[in-house]
């Protein structure tokens, strides 16, 4: 049973994959093939209708972009009349998911003081999962999931790996409407970029290509923290590349004082159905630090800890200048 629920689980990342690549080779207008990967992404992962928000750029407003639902259905009703077109951050389950760059899971009830999540539940819809999506380490928005159930028919890491891919897809299909946009930039190199596009079509064909190319590094790791399997973003988070890091001890990519604390963090995960999200540093080699935040699930059927890594150094960057923006404003105010 074990090995069949794995099996079906790399068979639904499989098929997300080449939902990514058929997305991208589609043609169309970007909302479009954004609708057209949410509609996989409902099939793969059993939920009835799917949203994304996308965060304006002033970063205080959500609006929504994109939906898939069944014409016609009960769903696609509370999508397209209960649901606003835009939202507040910190406002409704989406603004709240942004505001604290967290998932979200909801059991949507009509006593609900979320008007959406009470007519979701006259809807018939019984969980809403939101999580935030990523292009490098920026939210740019939330990917919100209605299914028909109150147990998830699939597990958290896998609904994040879907987001990961999810915010590829949208990093490659953004970079391709910049670039057909510069109009000089185009009639200047229109035969290369019509080359390049007919590289970049065939390689988006390749159920590999996305994975290999996620900003995030998705790996597991034994009950003693030896790294079994990590993907080839290891090599700009860790510094190495996955056969470089393959049955080693996580120990030896921290900095010593974080072994122990970090230890702590992977047992609470163990003990915790929802597992455990925290942050700490990699050591590099070359002595460079990357701050990194972990999400991490114990699977006792695996026996093994499943995480997904981001790197937040640049977050962290932001909010030290800013803490020592306040605090040079507030000696110079006393």
């Amino acid at each position: 049973m074990r090995e069949a629920q794995a099996d079906h689980e790399i068979a639904t990342v499989a098929a997300l994959q080449k939902a990514v690549a058929l997305a991208l080779a589609s043609a169309g207008e970007e909302s479009g093939r954004i609708t057209l990967l949410l509609h996989h992404l409902c099939l793969e992962l059993g939920c009835r209708c799917a949203i994304y928000w996308a965060l304006e750029a002033e970063g205080g407003t959500l609006h929504r972009q994109a939906h898939f639902s069944e014409v016609g259905s009960r769903a696609d009703f509370f999508v397209t009349d209960c649901t606003a077109i835009k939202m507040a951050v910190g406002n409704g389950l989406p603004g709240q998911s942004v505001a604290g760059l967290k998932t979200i899971f909801v059991l949507p009830s009509t006593d609900s003081e979320d008007v959406r999540m009470a007519a979701a539940s006259e809807t018939g819809l019984r969980l809403a999962v939101v999580l935030p999506v990523y292009i490098l380490d920026k939210c740019i928005g939330v990917l919100e999931l209605f299914f028909a159930q109150t147990e998830c028919p699939r597990s958290t890491l896998l609904l994040e790996v879907a987001t990961s891919l999810f915010g590829s897809f949208l990093h490659v299909l953004l970079s391709k409407l910049e670039l057909r946009e510069n109009e000089m930039l185009f009639r200047q190199m229109s035969s290369n970029i019509q080359s390049l596009a007919v590289t970049v079509k065939e390689a988006a064909r390749k159920e590999r290509a996305i994975i290999d190319q996620a900003l995030d590094v998705i790996c597991s790791l034994d009950e003693k923290l030896t790294i079994l399997k990590v993907n080839p973003a290891s090599a700009r988070i860790f510094g190495k590349e996955p056969a470089a890091l393959t049955g080693h001890q996580l120990s030896e990519f921290l900095p010593p004082e974080q072994s122990v604390s970090t230890g702590q963090w992977f047992a609470q995960a163990k003990s915790d159905a929802e597992g455990a999200t925290f942050e700490n540093n990699i050591l590099q080699a070359d002595g460079k630090i990357v701050y990194v935040s972990w999400s991490v699930y114990w699977s006792s059927d695996d026996a093994s800890f499943f995480c997904v890594v981001r790197n937040i150094s640049e977050r962290r960057e932001v909010e030290r200048l800013r803490q020592e923006f306040v605090a040079m404003i507030s000696h110079d105010i006393r």
